[in-house]
């Protein structure tokens, strides 16, 4: 049986509903996307949100996106990104329904989730131990694994998001490389759409729920591209498949 997995990120949501993040509010984005996932995906198991949950790190903004992630019937996972204060996060954004798991395994996978923000840094950094304990668990459980976190491991062609990407990304590749039962990781943080390989793990970064950085850009700029999300499809002999799908007229504004 498929497991379907559904990887929004960078959702920015601000303390009040109509604040623009860069000409674009995120409200009115994510609830496109929920709207656009509910139209077109029938079968959700998982939805994993990969950081930058929310933008000034409120309580207002936290319980804000707890109500919208609640629309979703699956278990809902997130991970934390630059912008996110690991205290308020667990005081008012987690709860039965809405959890930060370092690992959740099926009947053929395995999903890990791994930290990579730093309190009141843009930058990123998976630590020892952390890096430790994802060794240990792809170690001690032989099933295919997708790996989500927050800041990209790999350089992405953009100077300005280059320097604020994972420190040790390379140590994080190198060490868990070796496990060959790790096929992917995927992440945010860079607000466009990302593949490349690193020996036989496919990286992947996904577009935001809002705005999008243009690529290829030594200095910060924006994209038209309309907001997007990622599904995975998680097959039962290992293989997965993967495609990042965009808004289209569904993004107009009223």
């Amino acid at each position: 049986m498929t497991v379907t997995v559904l990887q929004i990120t960078d959702t920015h949501i601000h303390d009040q509903q109509d604040v623009s993040f860069k000409n674009t509010r995120p409200d009115f984005s994510l609830q496109k996307i929920i709207q656009h996932v509910k139209k077109n995906l029938s079968n959700i198991d998982y939805l994993v949100v990969t950081g930058d949950l929310t933008h000034d790190g409120t309580d207002a903004a936290c319980i804000r996106l707890r109500n919208l992630l609640k629309q979703f019937a699956c278990p809902v996972y997130v991970t934390l990104g630059n912008h996110d204060s690991t205290d308020i996060i667990q005081r008012h954004l987690l709860d039965v329904h809405i959890s930060m798991p370092d690992k959740i395994e099926t009947n053929y996978w395995q999903l890990l989730f791994a930290d990579s923000h730093i309190e009141n840094q843009p930058a990123g950094l998976i630590t020892d131990h952390s890096l430790e304990k994802l060794s240990q668990q792809l170690q001690q459980c032989d099933k295919p694994a997708l790996l989500f976190t927050h800041h990209p491991p790999v350089n992405i062609n953009c100077a300005w998001l280059d320097k604020i990407g994972m420190k040790n990304g390379e140590q994080v590749l190198q060490q868990l490389s070796i496990y060959k039962n790790l096929h992917a990781l995927a992440f945010g943080h860079i607000h466009q759409i990302w593949h490349s390989q690193y020996q036989h793990i496919d990286i992947l970064g996904t577009p935001s729920s809002c705005v999008q950085f243009k690529a290829d850009s030594d200095e910060f700029a924006l994209e038209d591209d309309l907001p997007g999300y990622r599904v995975f499809h998680l097959h039962d002999n290992g293989e997965f498949d993967s495609e990042v799908i965009r808004l289209r007229n569904e993004h107009n504004e009223p």
